[in-house]
């Protein structure tokens, strides 16, 4: 292959990830892939999930924000900052990535259902029900109609100030269906 050739990097780091025992080479063609083509944005999100999986959260939002640098434009990448930045407790700094990831055109339904979760940690109830209630016209997120009748229920599930369920559970989506759900974006 081409070294100057980043989605041949990509291709090689997505192979070697499939196998737990290849992190470190799935690691070296990310790094490769992000030297070559620094505003890859798909490849970024990619790279950025490894690090994530590795523990390495920091790591992964100072990768997304290198490719931020050269593509402010571009929502995946504040959707997946916001995401991390939620995993990390910083629901003010997750809000304000998925607000501004929804001005730059994203509507996805894990974003919506994402951005409800930070919004009821917020407690910003009224939001985060119109949230849910959006992510939950998908079908993957039905469950998010059940989220709008606690949060608009008579009397609210939340009016202590507390969150109707104490303990939301942030998921990443499994990187196949990342990399099978935007393969139009590959190439940017």
């Amino acid at each position: 292959s081409n070294p100057d050739d980043y989605q041949a990097e990509y291709n090689l780091a997505s192979a070697a990830w499939k196998d737990p025992r290849d992190l470190d080479r799935a690691l070296a063609h990310f790094r490769r892939m992000s030297a070559i083509n620094p505003g890859f944005v798909f490849g970024h999100c990619a790279y950025s999930e490894i690090l994530v999986e590795t523990g390495s959260i920091r790591d992964a939002i100072a990768v997304l924000e290198g490719c931020m640098a050269l593509r402010p434009d571009a929502p995946q990448l504040r959707a997946q900052r916001g995401l991390y930045r939620l995993m990390e407790g910083d629901v003010d700094a997750a809000a304000a990535d998925f607000a501004e990831a929804l001005r730059l055109g994203a509507d996805e339904p894990i974003l919506l259902h994402n951005y409800g979760i930070a919004e009821e940690r917020r407690a910003q109830w009224k939001h985060a029900a119109t949230l849910y209630g959006r992510a939950s016209r998908h079908a993957a997120f039905k469950k998010d109609a059940e989220r709008v009748k606690l949060l608009t229920g008579d009397p609210p599930a939340s009016r202590h100030g507390r969150s109707p369920r104490r303990s939301l559970v942030v998921e990443l989506p499994p990187p196949s269906a990342r990399r099978d759900a935007e393969t139009s974006d590959s190439r940017r």
